[in-house]
């Protein structure tokens, strides 16, 4: 759940390009991204291809086709990115988020902190990497 979470984030940052201040540029990108929930996580490689046409989807932050998430506070600016809100599942699970990262034209780390209310036990953290490998993506890229 948070990794895939943080893996939109990613995508979210990417798409910012065609923005009049520049965040993250396009093309085929690597992230290394860690939940950790209840003391375990394993991390998880991916590589995606990250296009100029995801702008308007930066500026509201992540929502993924498993969340949707409403933020009362975002910024990104000047390197620095953060998001404060609450997202749901398709099952209707009800969470708060806190992203907060660093961003550069070719790199980009995001740290999370997920959170059920009524659950706080079952809470956790998570962390992406990324970087980009290359300006072209591969045919065959996601």
């Amino acid at each position: 759940m948070f990794v895939k979470a943080l893996t939109a984030a990613i995508v979210v940052l990417a798409a910012a390009p065609a923005m009049a201040q520049q965040t993250i540029l396009p093309g085929y990108w690597e992230s290394t991204s860690q939940a950790n929930l209840l003391g375990r996580g394993e991390p998880k490689t991916e590589r995606r291809c990250i296009t100029a046409d995801k702008v308007s989807a930066f500026v509201s932050g992540l929502s993924t086709g498993h969340y949707t998430c409403t933020y009362s506070s975002k910024s990104v600016k000047g390197g620095v990115a953060d998001f404060k809100g609450q997202c749901v599942d398709k099952h209707g699970t009800r969470f708060d988020v806190a992203m907060h990262g660093a961003y550069a034209p070719e790199a980009f780390h995001m740290d999370a902190r997920l959170e059920l209310p009524h659950l706080p036990m079952f809470s956790g953290t998570a962390t992406t990497d990324a970087h980009r490998i290359s300006a072209d993506c591969p045919a065959d890229s996601p």
